[in-house]
């Protein structure tokens, strides 16, 4: 399918809730008399943390000593309203490592995290443009990913409609890469493609009273970087729910299909993913939870068919252990978690947090081999007005399939200070 072919599918999608928009009236969210005001806001994030032999590396080898750092990230934002129903927001960052104006260190990052305009015509229909976060369901598939230094964000348009009080319908269309050339094709049987922009395109429909969302996403990206070209679609349900006013449960089930195109080859797509958490709530405020995360790996042995699923632009570090040393996006094989999951509240202040996690890819990632390894994580937050201090320590034991018999445990320790107004 050709971009304009995508572009056109949007535009009707688009054009369908506009006409939607008004067949049901809504009542004005703005009069003559509404007043414009501006609005400042602010983070200052502080976190000390050990890692690795490096940042970014574990040599599961307890004679290596760890690596200490701290990182910094600030964030400003600005909220412009114009009356109650339009205006505009621009919110810069900086992130760094502290020490970082000194030669060895990684350079600071300046940047406009978000830049948008928002419109509202009515209480029930809204609109923004420009550059934005993102937070879907669970974040499972797209997600902020305030975790880490930088966050993540997207540029394109994002929409919203309710309709009467139990269904609400969000669409978008984000472009991902601009290529500057949607027309050029090249023969693609020698390996090289054609040129266009990688877009993202979803509609999502929230059934409020039920606790359901049903989804359908589109992903084109072409070979703008010596890749492959791919053309896909993600669809499902997401649930989260409350019942028997101590248990709770929020799931999500997802399909992919398309194609993916090698130069000379192309194969199809066809990935599952399958995630779930189910908890109970004591009297005490304990809550207790399991979980599972699973995703299909591609099987080496159907040359013309890829069945790994692509997790899209979700929040890793929210899913399959805190240290981040397995995330579902490192193993073409899959991934299969299942967890436990403890919180437990001192008061209204304090909690308690622990995790463990069980990892094993779902294909071999060698003959007869899927165990990863297990990862321990324990936390305590603490939340007074705009300020929350959080601390946790983690253990991660390889399995020695994977890092060998010698192979030692890693620990990881932060301590991190935020202050948000």
């Amino acid at each position: 399918m050709k971009n304009w072919k995508l572009t056109s599918l949007f535009v009707i999608l688009a054009m369908l809730m506009s006409v939607a928009a008004y067949a049901e009236k809504c009542s004005e969210t703005c009069t003559e008399t509404c007043a414009s005001d501006v609005m400042v806001t602010g983070e200052s994030r502080y976190r000390i943390q050990m890692d690795g032999a490096d940042p970014y590396f574990y040599d599961f080898d307890s004679d290596t000593n760890p690596t200490w750092f701290s990182q910094l990230r600030t964030r400003v934002g600005v909220k412009a309203k114009i009356g109650d129903n339009m205006g505009v927001f621009a919110e810069f960052q900086d992130s760094r490592f502290i020490g970082a104006d000194n030669d060895f260190a990684i350079d600071p990052v300046l940047e406009m995290h978000e830049g948008y305009m928002w419109y509202k015509p009515c209480e029930k229909s809204w609109f923004k443009m420009g550059r934005f976060e993102a937070s879907m369901h669970n974040e499972r598939l797209v997600g902020a990913s305030n975790w880490s230094m930088y966050g993540q964000a997207f540029d394109g348009v994002m929409m919203g409609r309710q309709f009467g009080e139990n269904m609400k319908a969000t669409l978008w269309g984000i472009k991902l890469y601009e290529s500057f050339n949607q027309y050029t094709v090249v023969d693609d049987t020698d390996g090289t493609d054609t040129a266009g922009d990688d877009m993202f395109y979803g509609i999502n429909f929230s059934f409020l009273d039920k606790g359901v969302d049903l989804f359908a996403m589109m992903n084109t990206s072409y070979a703008n970087f010596g890749g492959y070209d791919e053309k896909f679609m993600t669809f499902g349900a997401y649930s989260q729910r409350t019942f028997a006013e101590s248990f709770d449960y929020n799931a999500m089930v997802a399909m992919q299909t398309g194609t993916a195109d090698f130069g000379a080859t192309e194969v199809d797509i066809s990935g599952m993913l399958l995630n779930g958490e189910i908890g109970y709530t004591m009297a005490n405020g304990l809550r207790l939870a399991g979980l599972v995360d699973y995703t299909t790996g591609d099987d080496g042995t159907t040359t013309d068919k890829w069945e790994g699923f692509h997790n899209l632009y979700y929040t890793s570090h929210s899913f399959n252990g805190a240290m981040d040393l397995v995330n579902a996006d490192d193993f073409d094989e899959g991934l299969m978690d299942i967890g436990l999951k403890a919180m437990y509240p001192l008061n209204d202040s304090w909690k308690l947090m622990g995790e463990f996690h069980s990892l094993a890819t779902v294909e071999d990632y060698a003959t007869d081999k899927t165990a990863l390894g297990t990862e321990i994580d324990l936390s305590g937050k603490y939340v007074d007005g705009g300020f929350a201090w959080q601390t946790g320590l983690s253990m991660f034991s390889a399995s020695e399939d994977r890092v060998g018999p010698n192979a030692d445990s890693q620990n990881w320790l932060y301590t991190q200070a935020t202050m948000s107004f």
